[in-house]
């Protein structure tokens, strides 16, 4: 048994019937509300300029909407951590298999993605038609999503190479639905680990093997081009959490608490800093968001304590259990929405405006959770069938022979 397979207890911890999980469905939950509720205020609140006097809640409201991108940084290092557990706990045991890490990722993604496509190019029409020979108004951060940005991000080979998770790289995001840069991203660092994984790994395969999967690896990190590729370490933060040894039980008991206040601290700080206009977006801002909430993460994964209370768990499993849909499918229905409240005049920060901007909030949650239950919901089913009928194809291929 290699080091890696020695070392990776923070990937085997049972988080069954711990509060672990809960944690991790509520983060995940969470940051899905932060990327949507970021949209939503840029879309349709006027920027902050020094002409707009702001309340202490006004201020509250804008520094809340500040953290999508922050919470992208946070998918990517719980996807890191999530993916690259099943890799290694299932090359550890000899179960992992390249059709069933396929099927089981491929179903994942897509059983959400083609019909965001297809409401994409629904609520653009619309949007268009509504808009039509209308100016935008430049008072919004996310105005440059205009009818005529919608009409050139809009055809066949966008749309299919969004299906192809080809967006950034050789096609735009298919209209309005920017979003979608970040599945790229996750697609590509799916095929890309499993291959560095195995050629650096594992010491009984043979040389000429593990060249080859180092080969594949980098030649996708090479064809998805240098921002994918740049925030690929940002990812593996997850993975090192899958590698680095646990603390010790005892020692956790003595200095567990001290140290999860110290990280939440530093990520805090790091997000207040984000808000403040400290950390402007760069990819070294990322990174300070990144690397702290790695240590946050790593605290969470110690917290064995029993199941939390119900209330906490249903919430948690909830938000977690519809935030994929909720992801893909929020922001073309938001520039629906902005092109007939908001597209040539921005509101003002005031009591009425935060009010009807939380009434939206809460629709477009309760559009995505619905749809959830037509697609995310059935993701399991879906497996299950694609299993069934792989193992049919495979039986009469035997008989064949």
């Amino acid at each position: 048994m290699n080091f890696f397979a020695r070392n990776n207890a923070l990937c085997l911890a049972k988080i069954k019937g711990t509060s672990i999980g809960d944690h991790l469905d509520f983060i995940r939950g969470a940051a899905a509300l932060a990327v949507v509720y970021c949209h939503l205020r840029v879309l349709f609140m006027h920027s902050v300029s020094p002409e707009i006097k702001l309340s202490i809640t006004d201020r509250l409201f804008y520094l809340l909407g500040s953290y999508g991108r922050p919470a992208v940084m946070v998918f990517f290092v719980l996807s890191g951590w999530l993916i690259s557990g099943g890799i290694v706990r299932g090359d550890r045991s000899g179960v992992w298999r390249w059709r069933d890490y396929i099927v089981s990722r491929g179903t994942r993604l897509y059983c959400v993605l083609v019909p965001s496509l297809i409401l994409t190019l629904l609520w653009d029409c619309l949007s268009i038609a509504v808009a039509r020979h209308r100016i935008p108004n430049d008072d919004t951060a996310l105005a440059i999503i205009s009818n005529s940005v919608i009409r050139l991000h809009t055809d066949a080979i966008t749309f299919f190479g969004n299906l192809l998770f080809l967006q950034t790289i050789f096609v735009p995001p298919l209209g309005s639905n920017t979003a979608l840069w970040s599945l790229a991203n996750e697609f590509w660092y799916y095929l890309v680990f499993p291959c560095l994984w195995f050629a650096v790994a594992r010491s009984d395969r043979r040389w000429w093997q593990r060249a080859l999967y180092a080969l594949a690896g980098v030649a996708i990190l090479f064809f998805t081009g240098r921002d994918i590729a740049l925030y690929f370490p940002i990812w593996l933060l997850g993975t090192g959490l899958c590698l680095v040894p646990s603390t010790p039980a005892d020692i956790w008991r003595r200095f567990g608490a001290g140290a999860t206040v110290a990280c939440g601290a530093l990520f805090a700080l790091a997000l207040l800093l984000r808000g403040m206009g400290r950390l402007p977006d760069s990819y070294r801002s990322d990174v300070a968001i990144a690397i702290p909430f790695s240590l946050v993460l790593y605290c969470v994964l110690h917290q064995r304590r029993p199941a939390s209370k119900p209330l906490y768990s249903r919430i948690s499993q909830t938000l977690s259990g519809f935030s994929y849909t909720l992801y893909l499918v929020h922001l073309p229905l938001l520039i629906f929405l902005r092109a007939c409240l908001t597209y040539e005049t921005a509101w003002m920060p005031t009591g009425q405006h935060w009010l009807a901007l939380g009434a939206i909030f809460l629709g477009v949650l309760a559009y995505a959770y619905l749809l959830s239950r037509l697609t995310e919901a059935r993701t399991e089913r879906l497996k299950h069938w694609l299993r069934k009928l792989i193992g049919s194809m495979d039986a009469i291929v035997a008989g064949s022979r």
